[in-house]
């Protein structure tokens, strides 16, 4: 297995400082950064839900909701969570959970909204394998 390098703070994310203990300010900060890196859409809106699309074992898309920890996994990838450390260094950090809970406890108003769209398609194909 070959371990990954840490993401460099200047790859183009927006940078969110995960010390930010204003939780209305980091969390919309948070939704900016996702709806903003997701074009073309991968997260969607189904019902109130945040919702991605995976394939199951029969390799039929499905809707999945996001998790604490799918959301973690989304909003790394989207964003560069930083801290500053006693030397005033910024050192990379993990996307918060008090932060990913308060984005799960939104509604996803931002998120693409043809997940109706998806899931008829979803009926479709999973009728037609």
């Amino acid at each position: 297995m070959q371990l990954l390098k840490p993401k460099p703070l200047d790859s183009g994310l927006p940078k969110i400082d995960a010390d930010n203990q204003d939780l209305p300010r980091i969390t919309e900060e948070a939704w900016n950064a996702l709806i903003n890196a997701n074009v073309p859409p991968s997260l969607f809106r189904y019902g109130d839900q945040a919702t991605r699309i995976e394939t199951n074992d029969g390799d039929a898309p499905v809707p999945k909701s996001l998790t604490p920890d799918r959301f973690r996994y989304e909003m790394a990838r989207r964003a560069d969570f930083y801290k500053v450390n006693k030397d005033g260094r910024i050192k990379p950090a993990l996307p918060p959970m008090y932060v990913i809970r308060d984005m799960l406890a939104t509604r996803p108003t931002g998120l693409a909204q043809r997940v109706s769209n998806v899931s008829h398609r979803l009926s479709v194909l999973n009728r037609l394998t």
